[in-house]
């Protein structure tokens, strides 16, 4: 166990000291050690399976993060869709550090929370993308508008492995282009949609959630609304449509100065993937109150002490108000 822990933590402090985006070679690498230390120590909280190949023959990883003494049936899991896009890293850099934390030994409180909930991860949809840091895959594809007829193998892996989990929720998690000065925002769709009443509104009760506790964290993010009906080729139309499965789409933002930044974009995905499974855990009026006792420490705080920066037009959540659409 002690040889256990100390190869589990090279592999931790060696991943952290990247700079930049993490290459597939040495994602790979890290969960093929994962996977080694796995067999080594008897632990089967973290595990990966390859759910298909890329255009180019590169294996699609699945990470599935769970409690092994609970059925993963008896759980609520979430499926989250990183690097659709290969330019996009924040939210693969976001999941690595996740699977490392679960992997060591995370506290109590988290490891409680895989008896109620089972992460799915897919962390690098587009290897090939990725690895030219381009947005489409090696057939020049867009694999967000493939969802419909699913030609691109990439597409076509994801898809059959939501079937055989069958996810109470899927994250999409992207990124805007460089210079698309937007702002972070998350996206569901609504009423008008057509999608089911009832999924429209647990999903923008979850986006709720989601957006307070992100400004908790210093990110302000917009609240977007899909409210047509147009052809549900993107992941966060096609899944709740099609399969009835509740998506958000995320979108953080690569421009400016702190918040462009690849550790802070990262984080935004990180808190988001935490937050949401939480509420999957029914862990929601914690999360409503953490967020009021911000805002109550917030609003007490001498006005000099807050300063004039970050402003924005709020709700009673303190959730921008936004009714921009802009649909990846």
């Amino acid at each position: 166990m002690r040889l256990f822990m100390m190869a589990a933590v090279i592999i931790i402090s060696a991943a952290s000291l990247a700079p930049a985006a993490t290459e597939r070679a040495a994602m790979m690498r890290m969960l093929g050690d994962m996977e080694f230390l796995n067999l080594f120590a008897g632990q089967e909280r973290v595990s990966t399976m390859c759910i298909g190949r890329s255009v180019l023959g590169q294996n699609i990883p699945l990470v599935i993060i769970r409690n092994p003494d609970v059925p993963v049936e008896s759980t609520s899991r979430i499926f989250i869709i990183c690097r659709q896009h290969g330019n996009e890293p924040a939210s693969t850099e976001a999941m690595l550090q996740l699977i490392r934390y679960f992997f060591s030994n995370p506290k109590s409180s988290d490891v409680d929370l895989l008896r109620q909930v089972t992460f799915i991860i897919v962390p690098m949809m587009n290897p090939d993308g990725a690895m030219r840091h381009k947005r489409r895959n090696a057939n020049n594809a867009d694999l967000n508008r493939d969802w419909i007829n699913q030609k691109q193998p990439e597409t076509r892996a994801v898809t059959k492995a939501i079937k055989q989990w069958r996810p109470h929720l899927i994250i999409d998690s992207h990124e805007l282009d460089e210079d698309n000065v937007q702002g972070d925002f998350i996206e569901c769709l609504g009423r008008k949609s057509g999608v089911d009443p009832g999924i429209a509104a647990h999903t923008a009760e979850i986006r709720s959630l989601l957006i307070s506790k992100l400004r908790t964290e210093g990110f302000i993010v917009r609240n977007c609304t899909v409210s047509d009906n147009r052809s549900p080729r993107l992941a966060h139309r096609y899944f709740p449509l099609t399969y009835g499965i509740p998506t958000l789409l995320i979108e953080s933002r690569q421009s400016g100065r702190r918040f462009g930044s690849l550790d802070e974009r990262a984080r935004m995905h990180l808190v988001t993937a935490m937050t949401a499974a939480r509420c999957l855990a029914g862990q929601s009026e914690i999360v409503k109150q953490e967020v009021a006792d911000w805002w109550k420490h917030r609003t007490a705080a001498p006005l000099a002490s807050r300063g004039g920066h970050n402003r924005t037009n709020t709700n009673n959540n303190g959730q921008p108000t936004s009714e921009t659409k802009p649909s990846r």
